[in-house]
């Protein structure tokens, strides 16, 4: 098998990340039907709402490794940051698995993909139920330890891409740098324990492109919340009467204690 079909040992999409035990992975034929049906339809009249131009999709693909649960603006908050360690045929195999899932991949070669219909499912792709339920998940660039070498050209379009999710579903341009924290934050934050991806990644650069892009808006800061289950974003809930799936607990946000290494 050539390398660049393979992952690396050390990538979490070779494990499970759904967050839950006896997780169902998405059938295989639901997921083949959701693949043909993320066009570009909604995306685009969102944006037309936004003013943020819609990401250019190179191919639509949706995870197996989801769970249905309709989601929007009330209850998404979090962008988690990834590096898939591995390169796109590798990567992209993991679709059809049932261990993991994502809901963007951006390889150094600039194609975009999707991944998952996200307004409709949340991907297993942090290990976290709390944070696979409140957060999109971007799988980008190729390792982590390569990191530090991406050019600023991907900077660029990861920052077109986070742009227009910002915009869309009102997520706050903010580093997230402890567990519990919403905004845009490190897989390696989320399970210490386990992973450190992205590695050395340049967040003051992609926040500030991102931030030129929707119109101005600043980074913001933010004080601790000090257990507010919604992080004191008052508008965001997890949960909503039209979706049967249940809330994450609060003891699962910034009240949770982490395991260390």
């Amino acid at each position: 098998m050539a390398m660049e079909s393979m992952l690396s040992t050390e990538s979490c999409l070779m494990e499970d990340q759904s967050g839950q035990a006896n997780a169902d992975a998405l059938p295989a034929e639901e997921s083949f039907r959701a693949s043909l049906a993320m066009d570009t339809m909604d995306m685009e009249a969102a944006a037309a709402v936004s003013g943020v131009s819609s990401p250019n999709i190179h191919r639509s693909i949706q995870c197996r490794g989801a769970t249905p649960m309709s989601r929007g603006r009330q209850n998404i908050d979090t962008i988690v940051l990834h590096t898939p360690e591995g390169f796109v045929p590798g990567t992209l195999s993991v679709l059809s698995g049932t261990r993991a899932g994502f809901d963007w991949y951006l390889p150094p070669s600039g194609e975009l993909y999707k991944c998952n219909d996200y307004l409709r499912h949340f991907s297993w792709h942090a290990g976290d139920l709390g944070y696979n339920r409140r957060s999109i998940g971007i799988e980008q660039w190729d390792f982590a330890r390569n990191m530090p070498n991406a050019p600023d050209a991907h900077y660029q379009r990861l920052a077109r891409l986070c742009a227009y999710l910002v915009e869309t579903l009102d997520l706050a341009v903010r580093h997230a740098k402890n567990y519990g924290e919403y905004g845009f934050i490190a897989h390696g934050v989320v399970t210490p324990h386990a992973r450190w991806d992205p590695g050395k990644f340049d967040y003051d650069k992609l926040l500030s492109l991102v931030s030129d892009l929707v119109k101005g808006r600043p980074e913001e800061k933010l004080d601790p919340t000090d257990g507010d289950p919604t992080n004191g974003h008052p508008q965001k809930r997890y949960g909503s009467p039209a979706s049967n799936a249940s809330p994450p607990e609060p003891s699962t946000k910034a009240t949770s204690t982490k395991p260390t290494s």
